[in-house]
């Protein structure tokens, strides 16, 4: 399992390091820090406060879905670090720090703090999905070819409705899902259970691992069903949709501010396309190449130059490492701080 895991690391390295080396060649390189030069420090300064909402904004949406009266002054340093390392780390790895710290600092259950990550992306996924379909309607006429009009609209609309499918009977029939998963482990079980009688030890413990495993899986199966309430659904999705709304805004902002020529709805439809694809493990070291693609690929195929796209995603790209960075430094700074008083407290 381990060896796998590096080799799909080492695999998505070499890969994004081949988009990026591809990417690059076809701009001045220059022009990335003149581009960046460009921008005021006192306009690269409120975009990092706007940021630091950003995920104050994250840590409100996960208090809504983890469901738990956790105080946000603890709960926010952890937002901000898994911030910091899900931008850092390949394949979304990064997001193990929120579940690792949740658990050590807030004694939530592991298979709580996945699920919680689980619908967040679903919710997540279903708010871009919907932003590319609606805004591929718009720019339907400005594709250039096919393959863009397949990869932009009607995948994204055949995603939706997969994404929709699967989540709505876990949404409105949670009690029966979950008798039927009681029922499923339970039968699971016997079996393993009469398999391991007839066995030898050394087949009995990898059985054993098995069973594990199951139980692992049939518990988060069973977390993610739990029937929320209407008022909590409803504010997990404008939590989520303000959030998102909040980070594609500042970043059109930073854009504008380096006197490049882009629309409002063009990088709403780019950070969209882009924030969807890296909502999937295929993410490179500090995303260098698997954020530049999709972005790139999104404004070529509405008809923006590649250099203009390569140089606005490169630029962009650079500033949110730096942004997440400095959110971390504060997370770290904040969980140092509350171990301090934790201690000291009789």
């Amino acid at each position: 399992m381990a060896r796998r895991h590096w080799f799909h690391t080492v695999l998505t390295a070499l890969i994004a390091s081949a988009v990026l080396f591809l990417l690059l060649r076809r701009v001045d390189l220059h022009e990335i820090p003149n581009t960046l030069r460009r921008l005021p420090w006192h306009v690269l300064s409120l975009g990092f406060l706007v940021y630091l909402v950003f995920v104050l904004t994250k840590a409100w949406r996960f208090r809504l879905i983890l469901g738990l009266q956790i105080p946000f002054h603890r709960l926010f340093p952890i937002l901000a670090l898994q911030t910091f390392w899900t931008n850092l780390l390949p394949m979304r790895t990064g997001d193990l720090s929120y579940v690792y710290l949740l658990k050590q600092g807030e004694n939530v259950a592991a298979n709580k703090g996945v699920a919680s990550l689980i619908v967040g992306s679903v919710v997540d996924m279903l708010l871009m999905l919907g932003l590319l379909i609606g805004l591929g309607g718009l720019f339907y006429s400005r594709f250039q070819g096919l393959l863009p009009v397949t990869t932009l609209f009607i995948l994204p609309g055949i995603g939706m409705l997969l994404l929709a499918s699967l989540s709505l009977p876990a949404l409105f029939f949670p009690g029966s899902i979950r008798n039927y998963l009681e029922i499923s482990q339970t039968r699971v079980q016997h079996c393993l259970e009469g398999v391991r009688k007839r066995t030898h030890p050394p087949i009995r413990a990898f059985l054993n691992l098995f069973d594990w495993m199951l139980q692992k899986i049939f518990g988060l199966m069973a977390e993610l069903v739990q029937r929320p309430q209407g008022r909590q659904i409803v504010g997990i999705l404008s939590v989520s949709a303000m959030s998102m709304v909040l980070r594609f805004s500042f970043q059109w902002y930073l854009i504008r501010e380096m006197q490049i020529e882009l629309q409002l709805s063009e990088v709403f439809f780019a950070l969209a396309f882009t924030g969807f694809c890296n909502l999937f493990p295929i993410q490179s070291i500090a995303g260098l190449g698997t954020v530049e693609a999709p972005w790139t690929w999104a404004l070529v195929s509405l008809g923006t130059t590649s250099q203009e796209a390569i140089i606005s995603g490169m630029s962009l790209h650079l500033i949110v490492l730096l942004y997440s960075t400095g959110v971390g430094a504060i997370g770290w700074t904040m969980q140092r701080i509350q171990g301090i008083v934790r201690k000291d407290s009789p």
